[in-house]
């Protein structure tokens, strides 16, 4: 995996959104392209290969590379199946 802060400059430069409706984020659940951080914190989840936290009317990216860490650690412990390689 890329190094998130590296990463995500990259994905920014290349126009990624810094939001995602509550719609994509549901079509691409049902997909199975959404993995939450943990069975119990569900408004964290992993998709597009980043972080996102639900807010009032979208997902919004989590773009603090000392999140972005701490959350790679503990989907390690929590959820292994979230940062593997597909």
């Amino acid at each position: 995996m890329a190094e998130p802060a590296r990463r995500l400059n990259e994905d920014r430069d290349a126009g990624y959104p810094l939001e995602v409706t509550y719609e994509e984020i549901r079509a691409a659940s049902e997909r199975g392209d959404v993995v939450p951080l943990s069975d119990i914190i569900t408004d964290i989840v992993r998709y597009r290969d980043h972080w996102w936290i639900a807010h009032t009317h979208t997902w919004l990216l989590i773009t603090d590379p000392a999140t972005i860490a701490k959350l790679d650690r503990h989907a390690d412990w929590a959820n292994p199946k979230l940062l593997q390689d597909p």
